[in-house]
């Protein structure tokens, strides 16, 4: 899949993809510090009237497919800050505990880099297995780190 990921990139702007991501964007703009509400891309992207006028092939689904663009749209430009900040501010932590250890390092960034990768093709952020997986990554991350410190 990640693979694939590459060619999605080099012809992005023709992928369905970017559409939902042009949508999604559009859709912010209209609330753009608190979003329009939870699962409120399906709706608003299934409003024609107001996005036809922007685009021509308009292609709607369920969440836009990049969780940027789904947090931007669906909780507005705040609560984007403030999940990139958690995780910058997450990672400044734990990367700090495990300097010692570079496989670990190469371990957890490789995985970040590849979760976090902003053009990344996602699913649902807030109502999925992709969330489970974040919370699951970060609570591990979180355990290893203090499981030092109990011992």
């Amino acid at each position: 899949r990640y693979l694939s990921l590459f060619l999605i990139a080099k012809s992005y702007k023709t992928q369905d993809y970017f559409i939902l991501n042009q949508n999604a964007f559009l859709i912010g703009l209209k609330n753009p510090v608190f979003g329009n509400g939870h699962k409120s891309f399906r709706i608003k992207c299934s409003d024609t009237k107001e996005l036809i006028e922007y685009l021509k092939t308009l292609k709607c689904s369920t969440h836009p497919h990049n969780i940027y663009m789904q947090i931007f749209a669906e909780a507005g430009l705040l609560s984007l800050i403030l999940f990139i900040s958690f995780i910058l501010v997450f990672l400044s932590k734990n990367l700090k505990k495990i300097n010692k250890d570079p496989e670990k390092i190469i371990i957890l960034c490789s995985l970040l880099i590849i979760y976090f990768n902003p053009i990344n093709i996602t699913g649902n952020f807030f109502n999925n297995w992709y969330s489970s997986l974040f919370y699951y990554m970060m609570s591990v991350i979180y355990l290893f780190n203090n499981a030092k410190n109990n011992k």
